[in-house]
């Protein structure tokens, strides 16, 4: 009886082993709090540094008056001026600015603005080299239209013949109030350059250009300025008309009035 006990009471240890379950996994526990937010990072300072370089209508180097140009500078998140450095007898200008993207308008007196766009300053020294071109006059004193196979043709007389080459810009509008100052008044600009010693002029005006902006039958106004021969240096876009805004040009206009697309 002894050895039948024993094997009793393996046999019941067995059959309570053997019906032992392994319960589901419980959901997992809340992750901890994250930790505090690190400081800041440092705002570094910038310097900014270049020469001016001038330009007269007819495109020769001007030797004087770079000690009288002054550059802005605008952050371009807010518009706020933060910055207004002077060049020096040497036409040198050197100035300090913080961390940032920042807008450079540079002046001259007598000479077109030159502008900068969307300057990075992210720490060390930038050089940014400013090159300025002078307003000149009018010189066309009259203006119409001919329409021809593959342009439109703008002519007319100048004020008086010029012993240079010299350029006019030719602003095209759908409004009579076409103006360069205005970048949404006009659709795009077409320039020409004048011979030396000239008494009219000539500017065609594409008809395939023409026609991505207006339709048959569709009335074009035009305006006319004197242009420099760099009439590009200092120029930028309009990011509100995607027009690019061209800066050494005559103060005033002649506005000849409209023409119908053939």
């Amino acid at each position: 009886m002894k050895k039948l006990s024993g094997y009793l009471l393996i046999a019941g240890i067995l059959a309570f082993t053997s019906c032992t379950k392994t319960g589901q996994q419980g959901p997992a526990g809340a992750n901890g709090s994250n930790g505090a937010t690190g400081p800041a990072g440092p705002t570094l300072t910038n310097t900014i540094t270049g020469y001016v370089f001038l330009y007269d209508a007819y495109g020769d180097r001007v030797n004087t008056g770079d000690s009288t140009a002054y550059a802005l500078l605008y952050n371009t998140a807010n518009g706020a001026k933060v910055d207004s450095i002077n060049a020096n007898s040497a036409g040198l200008f050197t100035g300090t600015v913080q961390t940032g993207t920042y807008n450079i308008v540079a002046k001259c007196p007598g000479y077109g603005n030159s502008v900068t766009q969307d300057v990075v300053f992210s720490g060390g020294t930038r050089t940014n080299d400013i090159t300025f071109a002078a307003i000149p006059p009018l010189y066309a004193a009259s203006g119409r239209d001919s329409i021809g196979a593959a342009n439109v043709y703008i002519k007319g007389t100048l004020i008086a013949p010029n012993t240079r080459v010299t350029t006019l810009l030719v602003y095209v509008g759908t409004t009579s109030s076409v103006n360069a100052t205005v970048p949404g008044s006009y659709s795009f600009v077409v320039a020409g350059n004048i011979a030396a010693n000239a008494t009219t002029y000539i500017i065609p005006l594409p008809l395939t250009t023409l026609d991505a902006f207006f339709s048959a039958g569709a009335t074009a106004y035009v305006a006319i300025y004197g242009a420099a021969v760099n009439y590009t240096f200092g120029d930028y876009t309009d990011y509100a008309s995607r027009n690019i805004v061209y800066t050494p040009i005559s103060a005033t206009s002649l506005n000849p009035g409209s023409f119908i697309m053939p």
